[in-house]
């Protein structure tokens, strides 16, 4: 019998085969990087490498191909590997936002702000999210391919316009990813300190006005209502729910009693509420404007502003001499002068009054139109459930009935509608003598 020979070597069996393929990045300065991809990366994995290859840490990053965003829907504990969990195609190209640039003069820490009503964001905070913005379009102004991914609204899939960028698209496209790793809020992300950020004014208004718009508004409340004292206006704080509620965790702050939420207690320590309208008047058909519209109104201590996002210039003249003033918004203040308007008012009485009435007598007429018909108990509510807690809130419900059917009617209801009609038929009839 003849042995086998058996081989001392031994066996040298198949690797597994891993299937590779690559992707490229480009950010938004026009840099394209190529990423070796294996079909088990999971994002977590590619971003690291993308982090290294344009020097940007993984926390700011957001990859996106078309309305599919490889950060904010990977939530939980799952590891969603980029082929089998979005259907991205080998060689695809992803876009790349980097949003360090949103934390201008903040520390390597996020600022945690226990309380939510203490979260207001400074006028010069809105206007570096702008500014970000602004640098992210392109030539045409559309920006950094990010696309409309609202399911009710009527550009969905639409690239979507920096001039045109609403508080939805903000919220999706920068609130959310740039505050996901580090699960805050976007006041926490780009706020120095607790101190700065105590919101003096209460900002009520609709999600679906344009947020440039929104900056100018605020930009023209808080310089015309200055205090005189040589302090900056742009670091006035106000509460915008959108920055100051943690878009990762609201459950927390939205309750279905009003009275319980950030909502209130941020009216409650606040000066005044600033209600911020496009031309049509749409935040009065929204529940909650009207909500926060009316707690200014029957709290006699509280300061009640309006602006709209309109273009004005104004001529008047003070001793004989003219003056002239250009302004991002039209303000309605019905109950006090603005600081320029006091100032002249001391010194040549009557002036100042007839600056306010020459100011709230430009206010347009489709707004006055929507105002005077304002009825809270048709007013919307993007969840039903807050409509119901909000009018049975109004109606002065015990909190543990705020969720049943609310009244049809109330007296509560009538004093507001005829408070806040009343407001814009003064306004009105300043317009009406003025362009008769």
């Amino acid at each position: 019998l003849i042995r086998p020979f058996r081989s001392s070597i031994p066996r040298a069996w198949p690797a597994p085969c891993i299937h590779m393929s690559c992707i490229f990045v480009k950010d938004t300065i026009g840099r394209v990087v190529q990423v070796d991809v294996k079909a088990t990366d999971t994002i977590r994995a590619i971003k690291a490498t993308v982090g290294k290859l344009l020097n940007v840490s993984p926390e700011y990053q957001l990859l996106n191909y078309g309305s599919i965003q490889l950060r904010v829907e990977a939530q939980g504990t799952r590891r969603p590997r980029v082929f089998e969990e979005y259907q991205i195609p080998s060689h695809a190209t992803l876009s790349l936002t980097d949003y360090r640039g949103l934390r201008q003069g903040c520390t390597d820490s996020i600022c945690r702000i226990k309380n939510t009503e203490y979260r207001g964001i400074t006028v010069a905070q809105l206007a570096t999210l702008v500014d970000f913005l602004r640098q992210h379009s392109d030539s045409s102004g559309s920006l950094a391919d990010w696309v409309d991914r609202g399911e009710l609204s009527p550009t969905k899939d639409c690239r979507i316009r920096y001039s045109a960028l609403n508080l939805y698209q903000a919220v999706d496209w920068v609130v959310r990813p740039a505050t996901y790793d580090f699960d805050c809020s976007y006041v926490e992300l780009v706020a120095r300190s607790e101190d700065d950020q105590r919101p003096l004014w209460f900002c009520s208004h609709w999600w679906g006005g344009s947020v440039k718009d929104f900056l100018d508004c605020v930009e023209e409340h808080s310089y015309a209502r200055r205090s005189g004292d040589g302090s900056d206006s742009r670091l006035t704080a106000y509460w915008v729910c959108a920055y100051a509620n943690n878009q990762h965790n609201l459950q927390d702050d939205v309750m279905s009693d009003p009275r319980s939420t950030s909502f209130f207690h941020a009216l409650q320590i606040t000066r005044g509420v600033l209600l911020i309208s496009d031309e049509q008047g749409t935040v009065f058909r929204r529940i909650w404007c009207v909500f926060e519209v009316g707690f200014a109104i029957v709290n006699p201590n509280k300061i009640l502003d309006i602006a709209v996002a309109k273009r004005v210039v104004r001529s008047w003249s003070v001793g004989g001499k003219p003056q002239r003033s250009a302004h991002k918004a039209l303000l309605i203040t019905p109950d006090s002068l603005l600081y320029d308007e006091q100032v002249q008012e001391k010194s040549y009485p009557g002036i100042g009054i007839k600056m306010q009435a020459d100011r709230e007598a430009e206010i347009p007429t489709d707004l006055i139109v929507t105002a005077l018909h304002i009825n809270i108990a048709e007013a919307k509510a993007s969840v039903p459930e807050d409509r119901r807690g909000i009018l049975n809130c109004i109606a002065g419900v015990h909190a543990d009935e705020v969720s049943l059917e609310p009244a049809e009617s109330h007296p509560a209801y009538d004093r507001i509608n005829a408070r806040l009609r009343s407001l814009f038929a003064h306004a009105g009839w300043l317009s009406a003598l003025r362009n008769k």
